[in-house]
């Protein structure tokens, strides 16, 4: 397994406390390691998108459900293009992102940021 792929399976605050780094780049790093267990290097094509990590995930779903008719536009367009550029279904894309959403350290981690 990669190292980032690794830190996606550390408590946030236990790898704080081990490696002595400030709490805002540990959450960010398990943030993006996260999202890359689902799409490993793709998830570089999806930065454009404002797609880096679990935390962004989080956001952009709750985006894609808003009750402001422009941002779930955007969201939506978003959604499409994104997928499109991984070559997968607009179900199969949503599907993972929901996937990455439910894991309980990206709650955790939406939940101290947003």
């Amino acid at each position: 397994m990669p190292k980032l792929a690794r830190c996606a399976t550390l408590s946030p605050i236990d790898l704080t406390v081990k490696t002595n780094l400030e709490f805002n780049f540990v959450i960010d790093s398990v943030s993006q390691a996260l999202l890359w267990v689902y799409l490993e290097d793709r998830v570089k094509k999806l930065y454009p998108f404002s797609l880096r990590g679990a935390q962004e995930v989080c956001s952009f779903l709750d985006d894609l459900s808003s009750s402001k008719l422009k941002l779930r536009a955007a969201a939506e367009e978003n959604l499409m293009a994104a997928a499109a550029l991984l070559n997968l279904t607009p179900e199969s894309f949503l599907y993972t992102l929901l996937n990455v959403k439910e894991d309980p350290y990206a709650q955790f981690l939406y939940s101290i940021w947003a």
